[in-house]
């Protein structure tokens, strides 16, 4: 099964995947995903200037949406890649 990437952009913008959607519709389109499936963990990855409101709804409309685990992407910074090239960013479930 493919994970399910929902991203927000720095002006709020929401995406499941590479498809825009709204924060009051994405717990919907994200259910409609998770139907079926044993592992409903969806990935968030957020723009660090994103504002925190449009996170913690995208977050609760996740929960409400039947999603178990919310695993979040992280980036490194380039001056931890340069001091460790083989690490990589986690995610880490709330």
């Amino acid at each position: 099964d493919d994970a399910i990437l929902i991203a927000i952009t720095r002006d709020g913008r929401v995406y499941l995947g590479t498809k825009e959607a709204t924060v009051e519709d994405i717990g919907a389109k994200v259910a409609d995903q998770l139907s079926g499936r044993i592992d409903k963990t969806s990935y968030l990855r957020v723009d660090q200037r994103a504002r925190y409101e449009v996170v913690m709804s995208v977050i609760d409309s996740l929960r409400g949406s039947g999603v178990d685990q919310v695993g979040l992407l992280t980036e490194q910074s380039k001056s931890a890649k340069a001091s460790s090239p083989d690490t990589i960013g986690d995610g880490g479930g709330i």
